[in-house]
């Protein structure tokens, strides 16, 4: 009886086919022990626990990927178990490098580059795309994104995004926008169309228009004037709340912090589940900004839920 559960384990797990004798009786060991590769074990209970052991492990993993099965739109991201689904608590989990190499401890403002540096290592980070526009005679709209970008507080909804000074302490479009009417459009990069997000980076003259140079298209907003971005799946209605401006050791103004809040959103209707009150994220495919020129599409993604109270005992 023992023989017959391990093969019907077994075969759950190589999915060889069932021989024409199934019974204790006529199941060899040698045509078991096809299902159980090239390991040994001294008795029959010990190759019984080791594949209730892995069975288990599928069931898990099949579980997972049926419980946060999403709709997918046109994206080969897959949704998996953690890196390491065994993990249990106390347990120490090694770096993938040699103890003896150590560490590089660095100074920032004896670094090499401290901008190649964060950039490289605080990653990956979502980009604002922020629209704005300059409201002194003639209404103009600007375009620019921002990967100092995070939120920062859902009740009320809040961003947050920093724009650097160019040379000589001179503001940027954006923030002189801002400051300006308080008022911007926080318009979330996709795949589709990344190539034109990128364009708009350029130093451009005040009075070249940015959604017409990068091929997009403006959409009338609701609440704020800023136009939002056609092209993007997720776009953010923001009104500017607070500031801040940061300086340097040598009392330069290098950065402004701009906290702005949600007055209204917009998601495509093929994204939003309504009864979830989520975006869908397999189809957003949202792009993150790495080290350099170097951009980061989503690929695999792992559900992890978090420890109940008991477990920390």
């Amino acid at each position: 009886m023992q023989v017959l559960k391990c093969w019907k384990l077994a075969s759950r797990i190589s999915k060889i086919p069932k021989p024409r004798h199934c019974s204790s009786r006529f199941l060899s060991v040698s045509k078991f022990k096809m299902t159980t590769g090239k390991r040994k074990f001294s008795t029959m209970s010990d190759e019984l626990d080791y594949l209730r052991a892995r069975v288990k492990d599928l069931e898990a993993k099949e579980e997972v990927q049926n419980r946060n099965k999403y709709h997918r739109i046109g994206s080969g991201a897959s949704h998996d178990q953690s890196p390491n689904p065994s993990w249990k608590k106390r347990e120490t989990q090694p770096m993938p490098f040699p103890e003896e190499t150590g560490f590089q401890s660095m100074v920032p403002r004896d670094m090499k580059s401290v901008y190649q540096f964060v950039i490289s290592s605080v990653v990956p980070r979502p980009i604002a795309f922020v629209s704005t526009v300059n409201v002194d005679g003639n209404i103009k709209a600007n375009l620019a994104p921002f990967s100092y970008f995070m939120a920062v507080c859902h009740d009320p909804l809040t961003l947050a995004f920093s724009t650097c000074t160019k040379r000589g302490a001179v503001k940027k479009d954006t923030l002189n926008n801002l400051e300006s009417n308080g008022e911007c459009v926080v318009n979330i990069i996709s795949e589709w169309f990344v190539e034109s997000a990128n364009f708009c980076s350029g130093d451009f003259p005040d009075d070249v228009d940015e959604f017409e140079v990068a091929g997009l298209t403006k959409l009338s907003s609701d609440v704020v004037r800023p136009p939002r971005v056609k092209e993007a799946a997720v776009q953010l209605e923001c009104k500017l709340k607070h500031k801040y401006e940061i300086v340097n050791d040598k009392d330069e103004h290098t950065a402004t912090m701009c906290v702005v809040e949600v007055v209204k959103s917009h998601v495509k209707k093929e994204l939003y589940d309504p009864e979830k009150g989520v975006v869908k994220f397999e189809g957003y495919r949202p792009i993150s900004r790495l080290g350099g020129t170097t951009y980061g599409k989503v690929g695999d993604t792992f559900s992890l839920p978090r420890p109940e109270k008991d477990e920390f005992r």
